[in-house]
Parts: C-alpha cells; sequence; structure tokens
C-alpha cells in the first residue's frame, strides 16, 4: 500500500513538472551578491572566491560549544532555527549557513570560479573561531558534514547528523542529467517556478515532515522567497555535482557521530541510511525518532535538542 502511495505521489509530481516545463521561459542566473539586504535581523556575508555565503549566528552566553549547521536540498539555513534555538539557550553558539544556489547565498553559473563546498564551510568556520566545532548536516547537507570531516578532521570535534546517509555519488540516467545543459535549462526554471507555488510547496512540505497540519501552519514564505531569486533551479540541481563522495572506511576511523532518523522519513529510508549507520564510528549514537518524517530537525525540534544535548554532554 506504501510502495502504491509513493508511486502515485511521483507521477503527480511528475506530471507537475511535464506541464510546468511547457509554460516557464528559463532564467537567467544572478551574480554575487544575490540581495543587497538582510533577509533576517542577524544575517551576516562572508566573502569567499567567487562567493558571497549567508549565515546567521544564535550565539549563547559563555558557550559550551559551537555548532556548524549546514542545510538540505532544496532548504535554507532556515530549517535549523527550531533547533538552533533550543541548543542556543542550553549554552551551545549555533552558526546557520545558506549553500551555494541556496537561501541568501551566491547562485553559481558557468563563470563561476567553482569551490568544494567542504572548502567553504572551512573557511568560514576558520573565521569564526580557530576552536574546533560540532559540525551538524540535515539531508544533502550530510554529505558535506561527511566530507568536511574527511578533508579538515582536525576542525571537526563530532559530527550531528540528522536525516541523511552517505553519498557514494551519481550514476547512470542521474549522472547523465546532471551532465546536461539541456536539461538543467529545462529542468531548473521548472523547480525555480514549482518552488515558488504555495499549494505544491504545502503538497511537497507535508511529504517532508510527514504532518499535513504542521506544514500548513508553516512559514513556507521561507522557502518559497529564495526561489525567487533567479538562477535557483539550475543552480539547486547542479548541487549534487560538487557533493563529496562518503569515504566510509575514513568515517569508521573519525571521532563519534550523533545520527538522528525519523521513523516515517521516505526520503532517506532504512536502505539509504544503511551504509552510514554500517561506518559509524565507535561510541557514536544511532537514534530513530518515532514519527518523525524527513523534517525531524523542526516537527521534532524538542526530542532533537534532548537527544543533541545528551550527546553533546557525553561528547565535551
Amino acid at each position: 500500500m506504501v510502495q502504491k502511495s509513493r508511486k502515485a505521489v511521483i507521477s503527480l509530481l511528475l506530471s507537475i513538472v511535464m506541464i510546468l516545463a511547457v509554460v516557464v521561459p528559463a532564467f537567467a542566473a544572478s551574480p554575487k551578491p544575490v540581495v543587497d539586504y538582510k533577509p533576517y535581523e542577524n544575517s551576516e556575508f562572508f566573502e569567499v572566491g567567487d562567493y558571497s555565503i549567508h549565515y546567521r549566528q544564535f550565539k549563547a552566553k559563555n558557550p559550551k560549544g559551537q555548532i556548524f549547521m549546514i542545510h538540505g536540498f532544496a532548504l535554507s539555513s532556515y530549517c535549523w532555527v527550531e533547533l538552533a534555538t533550543r541548543l542556543q539557550a542550553k549554552g551551545y553558539t549555533c552558526v546557520l549557513v545558506d549553500q551555494p544556489d541556496f537561501g541568501y547565498s551566491t547562485r553559481e553559473t558557468k563563470e563561476t570560479n567553482i569551490m568544494d563546498r567542504e572548502d567553504i564551510c572551512v573557511a568560514l568556520m576558520k573565521k569564526l573561531s580557530s576552536k574546533p566545532w560540532y559540525v551538524a548536516g540535515h539531508s544533502m547537507g550530510g554529505y558535506i558534514a561527511l566530507g568536511v570531516a574527511q578533508k579538515y578532521p582536525g576542525i571537526v570535534k563530532d559530527l550531528l547528523l540528522y536525516n541523511t546517509g552517505g553519498y557514494d555519488g551519481a550514476t547512470g540516467l542521474r549522472a547523465a542529467l546532471m551532465a546536461s545543459d539541456t536539461y538543467m535549462r529545462i529542468a531548473g526554471p521548472v523547480l525555480q517556478t514549482a518552488a515558488t507555488i504555495d499549494p505544491i510547496i504545502l503538497f511537497a512540505y507535508s511529504i517532508a515532515c510527514m504532518d499535513p497540519i504542521y506544514a500548513w501552519n508553516y512559514d513556507r514564505a521561507q522557502i518559497e522567497n529564495p526561489y525567487r531569486i533567479a538562477g535557483t533551479g539550475e543552480g539547486a540541481l547542479r548541487n549534487f555535482s560538487y557533493m563529496p563522495k562518503t569515504d566510509y572506511a575514513k568515517i569508521k576511523k573519525a571521532n563519534p557521530i550523533l545520527y538522528v532518523n525519523g521513523s516515517l522519513d521516505f526520503v532517506f529510508n532504512a536502505q539509504l541510511q544503511q551504509s552510514l549507520r554500517d561506518a559509524l564510528p565507535k561510541g557514536s549514537t544511532d537514534v530513530t525518532v518515532p514519527g518523525g518524517g524527513h523534517m525531524t530537525i523542526e516537527t521534532h525540534a524538542d526530542q532533537c535538542a534532548k537527544i543533541t544535548l545528551k550527546f553533546l554532554k557525553a561528547h565535551k
């Protein structure tokens, strides 16, 4: 029954994409910076290479530690706010970053001198503090967090991973599509337009949260507004081209990892989680939140905060 429902959802989404592809014009890419204002009261921008990276700091008084938070695909730093404010209240400074092509950071073009995501993150981390960081990643952001731990082990105290898995790279049709300029020129604007149509976002977020009431009451403008910035759709799709592959052997020898998932996560299901679960280092914590969907960090923020604080206390 679940399999049939998932097939129906996929068929509906494909139908929407095909309809939009006929009526949506191509968008021109946007240079950096993408905004000339502060999206939030605590917005800051970090310039590195061809990039202007938007981030927010939730500073704790007399901090016990610092956490660098990397969001997942199609989202922005906003998705961390519920968890970050709870951890801030318990003494942890949280830095929420927008990945390139998402939120209010630079949209990449063919003229952009592309930087690895982990290099961008570490440059910002080093600018803000010389001390080691807890590095948190949600969904696709987990790939980057793992990449940071692989490439810069000295800067990572421990990893905090939510609703994610290991990344083995794109293969087959997916790899071919990612390498196709024609596909990107069509699919990018389709994604960008779809992400600004509220009923579509409500539908998609209801599935991600596995909680239609939460999605209905969610401030969906926080998802939709960044997609009004030109070049977002194509840039978002190309992001998978820049994701670091997970070196499971290195991860297995790394510091302990907090690994949190939701029992109803159909985006990163148990099969996709298993490769990373098998590589968790000694001393890691693996927790599945009952009733949690893909956005457990928001819908179950209280539970995620308690789980995270317990892990942080055990790994000071």
